[in-house]
Protein backbone atom coordinates (compact mmCIF):
# COMPACT_ATOMS: atom_id res chain seq x y z
CA UNK A 1 0.00 0.00 0.00
CA UNK A 2 1.37 3.24 -0.88
CA UNK A 3 0.00 4.94 1.77
CA UNK A 4 1.86 2.47 4.36
CA UNK A 5 4.13 4.25 7.53
CA UNK A 6 5.94 1.19 9.43
CA UNK A 7 7.07 3.11 13.01
CA UNK A 8 9.70 0.68 14.16
CA UNK A 9 9.86 -0.32 18.03
CA UNK A 10 12.48 -2.66 19.55
CA UNK A 11 12.92 -3.90 23.03
CA UNK A 12 14.32 -1.69 26.08
CA UNK A 13 17.97 -0.26 25.80
CA UNK A 14 19.84 -2.85 28.13
CA UNK A 15 18.10 -5.93 27.41
CA UNK A 16 20.31 -7.59 26.25
CA UNK A 17 23.98 -8.34 28.51
CA UNK A 18 27.30 -6.27 26.78
CA UNK A 19 28.75 -8.48 23.78
CA UNK A 20 25.95 -10.95 23.61
CA UNK A 21 23.61 -10.53 20.22
CA UNK A 22 20.23 -11.08 20.65
CA UNK A 23 20.63 -14.15 18.51
CA UNK A 24 22.08 -16.09 21.26
CA UNK A 25 19.53 -14.81 24.34
CA UNK A 26 16.83 -16.44 21.66
CA UNK A 27 18.46 -20.00 22.16
CA UNK A 28 17.31 -19.62 25.64
CA UNK A 29 13.70 -20.34 26.33
CA UNK A 30 13.62 -18.97 29.64
CA UNK A 31 15.00 -15.58 28.38
CA UNK A 32 13.14 -15.96 25.74
CA UNK A 33 9.69 -15.60 27.40
CA UNK A 34 10.50 -12.84 29.16
CA UNK A 35 11.88 -10.94 26.22
CA UNK A 36 8.15 -12.04 24.96
CA UNK A 37 6.92 -9.68 27.72
CA UNK A 38 8.69 -6.85 25.96
CA UNK A 39 6.20 -7.68 23.26
CA UNK A 40 2.97 -8.28 24.30
CA UNK A 41 3.27 -4.42 26.02
CA UNK A 42 4.36 -3.36 22.84
CA UNK A 43 1.77 -4.96 20.68
CA UNK A 44 -0.86 -3.65 23.37
CA UNK A 45 0.66 0.21 22.75
CA UNK A 46 0.06 -0.22 19.27
CA UNK A 47 -3.73 -1.35 19.41
CA UNK A 48 -4.08 1.33 22.09
CA UNK A 49 -2.02 4.03 19.52
CA UNK A 50 -4.30 2.95 16.80
CA UNK A 51 -1.79 0.83 14.68
CA UNK A 52 -3.76 -1.25 12.40
CA UNK A 53 -1.12 -3.99 12.34
CA UNK A 54 1.63 -5.43 14.79
CA UNK A 55 4.81 -7.08 13.29
CA UNK A 56 7.30 -8.85 14.57
CA UNK A 57 10.92 -8.92 13.05
CA UNK A 58 12.69 -11.89 14.24
CA UNK A 59 12.88 -15.12 12.37
CA UNK A 60 12.16 -17.13 15.48
CA UNK A 61 8.95 -15.65 15.66
CA UNK A 62 8.65 -15.35 19.26
CA UNK A 63 5.35 -15.49 21.39
CA UNK A 64 3.51 -15.14 18.18
CA UNK A 65 0.38 -17.21 19.34
CA UNK A 66 0.55 -15.16 22.87
CA UNK A 67 0.53 -12.00 20.59
CA UNK A 68 -2.38 -12.99 18.69
CA UNK A 69 -4.10 -13.81 21.69
CA UNK A 70 -3.86 -10.39 23.17
CA UNK A 71 -4.95 -8.34 20.55
CA UNK A 72 -7.38 -7.61 17.96
CA UNK A 73 -5.27 -6.29 15.21
CA UNK A 74 -3.11 -8.61 12.67
CA UNK A 75 0.03 -9.99 14.28
CA UNK A 76 2.20 -11.29 11.95
CA UNK A 77 6.18 -12.27 12.05
CA UNK A 78 9.29 -12.99 9.87
CA UNK A 79 9.33 -16.65 9.63
CA UNK A 80 5.81 -17.60 8.84
CA UNK A 81 5.45 -14.47 6.36
CA UNK A 82 8.18 -15.15 4.51
CA UNK A 83 7.20 -18.99 4.05
CA UNK A 84 3.71 -18.03 3.29
CA UNK A 85 4.45 -15.86 1.13
CA UNK A 86 7.24 -18.00 -0.82
CA UNK A 87 4.68 -20.84 -1.27
CA UNK A 88 3.04 -18.65 -3.55
CA UNK A 89 6.47 -18.17 -5.71
CA UNK A 90 8.12 -21.60 -5.66
CA UNK A 91 7.66 -24.83 -4.87
CA UNK A 92 10.14 -25.92 -2.62
CA UNK A 93 11.58 -23.51 -0.14
CA UNK A 94 15.71 -23.42 0.93
CA UNK A 95 16.54 -22.00 4.55
CA UNK A 96 19.61 -20.10 5.22
CA UNK A 97 20.72 -20.00 8.54
CA UNK A 98 24.04 -18.51 10.50
CA UNK A 99 24.63 -21.55 12.71
CA UNK A 100 24.01 -25.34 13.11
CA UNK A 101 22.52 -24.47 16.55
CA UNK A 102 19.51 -22.86 15.38
CA UNK A 103 18.52 -25.32 12.37
CA UNK A 104 16.04 -27.17 15.39
CA UNK A 105 14.16 -24.22 16.05
CA UNK A 106 13.51 -23.19 12.66
CA UNK A 107 12.77 -27.23 11.38
CA UNK A 108 10.09 -26.44 14.52
CA UNK A 109 8.57 -24.19 12.84
CA UNK A 110 8.52 -24.83 9.46
CA UNK A 111 6.71 -27.71 11.06
CA UNK A 112 4.09 -25.91 13.24
CA UNK A 113 3.46 -23.56 10.00
CA UNK A 114 2.71 -26.99 8.05
CA UNK A 115 5.23 -26.36 5.50
CA UNK A 116 7.18 -29.60 6.07
CA UNK A 117 6.56 -30.89 2.78
CA UNK A 118 7.28 -27.49 1.34
CA UNK A 119 10.67 -26.97 2.52
CA UNK A 120 13.75 -28.68 0.47
CA UNK A 121 16.65 -27.61 3.33
CA UNK A 122 17.28 -26.02 6.79
CA UNK A 123 21.17 -25.27 5.96
CA UNK A 124 23.43 -22.26 7.53
CA UNK A 125 26.40 -20.48 6.45
CA UNK A 126 30.18 -23.11 6.83
CA UNK A 127 31.69 -22.11 8.32
CA UNK A 128 29.72 -20.19 10.70
CA UNK A 129 30.18 -16.52 11.21
CA UNK A 130 30.09 -14.16 13.97
CA UNK A 131 28.28 -10.87 14.25
CA UNK A 132 31.60 -8.98 13.70
CA UNK A 133 31.86 -10.98 10.68
CA UNK A 134 28.35 -9.90 9.51
CA UNK A 135 28.87 -6.45 10.35
CA UNK A 136 31.48 -6.14 8.45
CA UNK A 137 30.16 -7.52 5.39
CA UNK A 138 27.37 -4.68 5.11
CA UNK A 139 30.65 -2.63 3.58
CA UNK A 140 31.98 -5.41 1.59
CA UNK A 141 29.31 -8.23 0.93
CA UNK A 142 31.78 -9.97 -0.92
CA UNK A 143 33.70 -11.27 1.54
CA UNK A 144 30.82 -13.66 2.98
CA UNK A 145 29.24 -14.18 -0.27
CA UNK A 146 31.05 -17.11 -1.52
CA UNK A 147 29.59 -19.00 1.82
CA UNK A 148 26.37 -17.55 0.78
CA UNK A 149 26.41 -19.28 -2.52
CA UNK A 150 27.37 -22.46 -1.30
CA UNK A 151 24.86 -22.39 1.33
CA UNK A 152 22.50 -21.78 -1.78
CA UNK A 153 23.84 -24.50 -3.72
CA UNK A 154 23.09 -27.06 -0.96
CA UNK A 155 19.88 -25.92 -1.25
CA UNK A 156 18.96 -25.92 -4.92
CA UNK A 157 20.90 -30.27 -4.50
CA UNK A 158 18.44 -30.46 -2.45
CA UNK A 159 15.58 -29.62 -5.26
CA UNK A 160 14.98 -26.11 -3.58
CA UNK A 161 13.66 -23.54 -6.07
CA UNK A 162 14.37 -20.77 -3.75
CA UNK A 163 15.68 -19.24 -0.88
CA UNK A 164 14.77 -17.82 2.56
CA UNK A 165 17.55 -15.46 4.48
CA UNK A 166 16.37 -17.16 7.75
CA UNK A 167 17.81 -14.62 10.19
CA UNK A 168 16.86 -11.09 10.05
CA UNK A 169 20.85 -9.64 9.55
CA UNK A 170 21.19 -12.09 6.70
CA UNK A 171 18.31 -10.74 4.99
CA UNK A 172 19.53 -7.11 5.37
CA UNK A 173 22.95 -8.06 4.38
CA UNK A 174 21.71 -9.76 1.25
CA UNK A 175 18.88 -6.62 0.54
CA UNK A 176 21.29 -3.85 1.30
CA UNK A 177 23.65 -5.08 -1.03
CA UNK A 178 21.11 -5.78 -4.25
CA UNK A 179 21.63 -9.80 -3.77
CA UNK A 180 18.48 -11.10 -5.09
CA UNK A 181 19.91 -14.72 -6.77
CA UNK A 182 22.05 -16.74 -5.30
CA UNK A 183 23.29 -20.07 -7.23
CA UNK A 184 21.10 -19.94 -9.48
CA UNK A 185 17.91 -19.69 -7.16
CA UNK A 186 15.77 -16.02 -6.46
CA UNK A 187 16.26 -14.96 -2.81
CA UNK A 188 13.68 -13.51 -0.88
CA UNK A 189 13.13 -10.40 0.74
CA UNK A 190 11.67 -11.80 4.34
CA UNK A 191 10.92 -7.90 5.77
CA UNK A 192 9.41 -7.28 1.97
CA UNK A 193 7.00 -10.37 2.85
CA UNK A 194 6.55 -9.57 6.26
CA UNK A 195 4.61 -6.15 5.56
CA UNK A 196 3.35 -7.28 2.50
CA UNK A 197 1.82 -9.90 4.93
CA UNK A 198 0.75 -7.49 7.21
CA UNK A 199 -0.64 -4.80 4.58
CA UNK A 200 -2.37 -7.91 2.84
CA UNK A 201 -4.47 -8.19 6.30
CA UNK A 202 -5.19 -4.80 6.87
CA UNK A 203 -6.59 -4.37 3.48
CA UNK A 204 -8.49 -7.17 4.27
CA UNK A 205 -10.10 -6.38 7.56
CA UNK A 206 -11.57 -2.78 5.36
CA UNK A 207 -12.46 -4.48 2.62
CA UNK A 208 -14.21 -8.38 3.82
CA UNK A 209 -14.81 -7.29 7.00
CA UNK A 210 -12.06 -9.97 8.14
CA UNK A 211 -11.67 -9.94 11.61
CA UNK A 212 -8.92 -11.58 13.52
CA UNK A 213 -10.05 -14.83 15.61
CA UNK A 214 -9.92 -15.51 19.00
CA UNK A 215 -10.67 -19.24 19.48
CA UNK A 216 -9.06 -22.42 19.41
CA UNK A 217 -6.16 -21.25 22.30
CA UNK A 218 -6.22 -17.96 21.24
CA UNK A 219 -9.06 -16.39 23.82
CA UNK A 220 -8.23 -12.62 24.15
CA UNK A 221 -8.92 -12.12 28.06
CA UNK A 222 -10.39 -9.82 30.19
CA UNK A 223 -8.14 -6.09 30.65
CA UNK A 224 -8.65 -6.92 34.44
CA UNK A 225 -7.51 -10.62 33.95
CA UNK A 226 -4.18 -9.47 32.27
CA UNK A 227 -3.33 -6.59 34.66
CA UNK A 228 -3.70 -8.47 37.38
CA UNK A 229 -1.46 -11.12 36.23
CA UNK A 230 0.98 -8.74 34.84
CA UNK A 231 1.44 -7.34 38.58
CA UNK A 232 1.92 -10.45 39.71
CA UNK A 233 4.16 -11.58 37.17
CA UNK A 234 6.37 -8.08 37.88
CA UNK A 235 6.61 -8.75 41.50
CA UNK A 236 7.53 -12.48 41.34
CA UNK A 237 10.31 -11.84 38.69
CA UNK A 238 11.60 -8.67 41.13
CA UNK A 239 11.56 -11.26 43.72
CA UNK A 240 13.22 -13.98 41.46
CA UNK A 241 16.22 -11.61 39.91
CA UNK A 242 17.53 -11.03 43.86
CA UNK A 243 18.34 -15.19 43.84
CA UNK A 244 19.43 -15.88 39.94
CA UNK A 245 23.12 -17.67 40.98
CA UNK A 246 26.10 -16.25 39.37
CA UNK A 247 28.17 -17.93 37.32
Amino acid sequence: MPTTTVDVHGVAAGTYPPGVPPIEVLRYPAAEYLLGVQLLANAQRAERAGYDAFAVGCFFDPVLEELRSAVDIPVVSLCESALSMSAAAGRRIGLIGIAEVNRHRLAELVDRYGFGSRVAAIVELDPPVGEDELDRAYDDPDVLLPLFEAAAERCAQASADLVIPAEGVLNSLLTRNGIRELAGLPVVDAFAALFAHAEALVWMTRTSGLTISHGHGRARAPAEVMASAAARAHEALAEGSDHVPAH
